[in-house]
């Protein structure tokens, strides 16, 4: 794996008015789901194989790494009737750096292979670097979508699209 990550990618976050996560133009993305909990609570093998989304609040903001899969989150969620939808484009202004995120479990202690932006501190990992620690099952959760830990500051939000 490389030390950087080149700021070429591009991540997009689908908004609406009822997500778990919440927005301000000044602010950013938000987690409603910040606890003093282990990572280990919420990288639970339980948690992570359940075959519907669970409705407790994470830590984790979704995002995915292609705009076309974005859309058709969008899509989805329109067809809900979700409101007050946009999709969000977040692209770091410097490097990612390398980052080994440790997750103490009650008999052992896995290490999930992450990325920190270097001027917010803004944590991310695609989820298929979680993919060999647990089972994902990717009828709910896509090959393309990464997640991020607490927050997105507006710093590296670059485009807003209604």
């Amino acid at each position: 794996m490389n030390s950087t990550l080149s700021t070429q990618l591009a991540l997009f976050r689908v908004q609406h008015k009822r997500s778990f996560t919440y927005y301000e133009p000044n602010v950013g993305f938000k987690t409603n789901g910040f606890y003093w909990m282990d990572y280990s609570h919420w990288f639970n093998p339980s948690k992570v194989r359940k075959n519907d989304k669970s409705s407790e609040l994470s830590p984790f903001i979704s995002l995915f790494d292609n705009l076309a899969d974005t859309q058709k989150r969008a899509s989805f969620l329109r067809k809900r009737r979700e409101r007050n939808m946009f999709i969000a484009q977040i692209v770091p202004t410097s490097e990612f750096n390398l980052y080994c995120l440790p997750i103490q479990f009650l008999n052992s202690r896995i290490n999930i292979n992450s990325w920190i932006h270097s001027e917010t501190k803004t944590l991310f990992f695609p989820t298929q670097k979680i993919e060999s620690k647990f089972s994902i099952n990717y009828s709910i959760i896509q090959r393309s979508e990464w997640l991020a830990l607490f927050s997105i500051p507006t710093e590296i939000i670059t485009q807003i699209i209604v």
